[in-house]
C-alpha cells in the first residue's frame, strides 16, 4: 500500500528557485545554474515517460534511491552553491528548503 505525504507550509517556501534565478541573473550567472537546469528538465521527461509504463510503487522506489538522491544534490543544488556570496545566498536557502521539508515528511 501506499500512502499520500508531503509537507507543505503558509510560511515557508521549500523551492525559492525564482529567488536563486534573480540573483543569479542579477550577477551575471546565469551559466552556472544551466546545467542544473538542463538536468531537471532530463529527469522529468524522464519520470513522465516512465509513468506511462511503470507503477507507482516502481516510480516511487526509483524517485527515492539513494543514487538519485545523491544525483540530484551533485546536479541541481550543490553546483548552484557556487552563485552566493558571502551576503546573499539565495542557493544555500533552496538547499536548506529541501532538507527541511524532507525532514518534516520523515518526521
Amino acid at each position: 500500500m501506499v500512502y499520500a505525504i508531503d509537507e507543505q507550509s503558509e510560511t515557508i517556501d521549500y523551492f525559492p528557485y525564482d529567488k536563486v534565478e534573480a540573483f543569479a541573473n542579477s550577477n551575471q550567472q546565469e551559466a552556472r545554474l544551466a546545467a542544473g537546469r538542463a538536468w531537471g528538465t532530463r529527469i522529468t521527461a524522464e519520470f513522465e515517460k516512465a509513468q506511462k509504463t511503470r507503477s507507482v510503487r516502481e516510480l516511487l522506489i526509483k524517485l527515492n534511491a539513494p543514487q538519485r538522491a545523491k544525483e540530484e544534490m551533485e546536479s541541481f543544488y550543490y553546483p548552484a552553491l557556487a552563485i552566493d556570496d558571502s551576503k546573499n545566498q539565495p542557493a544555500a536557502e533552496l538547499n536548506a528548503g529541501g532538507y527541511q521539508r524532507n525532514a518534516k515528511i520523515f518526521a
